[in-house]
């Protein structure tokens, strides 16, 4: 799996990896302002379009309860 996680890594954008770490970490008020500069995810604009992009790419999914989760458990390891 390696490879695959890595391929899809190295195609992200810098703020989608951001995200990525961000959902990694377990932040829920992901488009608060604090986090958001945290993490440099951006603009709202910006915050919307990456996470609308990781969901497609199902990599990240959307939970009932809005919270966004990696839908991967192995990938979740390997990003440590």
């Amino acid at each position: 799996n390696t490879p695959m996680f890595q391929s899809d890594v190295e195609s992200m954008t810098p703020s989608q990896k951001e995200l990525l770490r961000a959902v990694c970490h377990g932040e829920r008020q992901l488009s608060s302002a604090s986090v958001r500069e945290r993490y440099r995810l951006g603009n709202p604009n910006t915050f919307n379009k990456n996470k609308k992009m990781l969901i497609d790419k199902d990599i990240i999914e959307l939970g009932d309860d809005g919270s966004l989760t990696i839908v991967d458990p192995m990938f979740k390891i390997w990003l440590g």
